[in-house]
């Protein structure tokens, strides 16, 4: 089993903040795209075919239409090398479910909570991060294939930690996270 993540916020998505005119929803659609280009890089690395992956996102207040739309136009013409990884995702294989519908929903939701903890920096925890979590999780996230470094495969934070501003204990764990190796079949 291997992890995916994105952490973002709208002010590292630079001239498409814009674009979008702070759309929420195209936001979240962006953020799915950075999120299965990784996933696509994966089935490359590994050679599992398109048709062998079925694709989940709980159901929300989201457009999956315009999200499936934004992926084709990202397929049919890339505009960075990344975006080249979704030729390895059958968009028709994205399914929407309730919670309850599909229990790995929770591994996502754990994943989200990580994620989010590291850069939740509210009143309610007093502005202080929680980097355990996703510290005990990083061994299961996709790694570069050759470096095993999960920042920047498994985990792509937009457009680079820096510009996240994440606290300086939190950078570092995050850019010193690696994937264990993969087994040999």
């Amino acid at each position: 089993m291997r992890l995916f993540g994105v952490i973002s916020k709208k002010d590292t998505l630079g001239n498409y903040k814009a674009e979008i005119s702070d759309n929420s929803s195209k936001y979240y659609n962006k953020c799915a795209q950075y999120l299965l280009e990784r996933v696509g890089w994966f089935m490359q690395v590994r050679k599992i075919p398109p048709e062998n992956l079925d694709i989940i996102f709980e159901k929300a207040n989201v457009d999956y239409d315009k999200m499936k739309n934004l992926l084709r136009k990202c397929q049919s013409s890339p505009q960075h090398s990344s975006t080249k990884w979704l030729q390895h995702i059958d968009i028709d294989k994205i399914a929407v479910k309730e919670k309850g519908e599909e229990p790995l929903l929770q591994l996502a939701d754990l994943v989200a909570h990580a994620l989010y903890k590291c850069v939740d920096k509210s009143t309610a925890n007093f502005s202080i991060t929680e980097p355990r979590y996703l510290r005990e999780l990083a061994p299961h996230f996709f790694g570069h294939p050759e470096t095993q470094a999960v920042v920047g495969a498994g985990l792509y934070c937009v457009h680079s930690t820096r510009d996240l501003k994440v606290d300086t204990d939190v950078s570092e764990i995050l850019n010193s996270m690696l994937a264990t190796q993969p087994k040999q079949s």
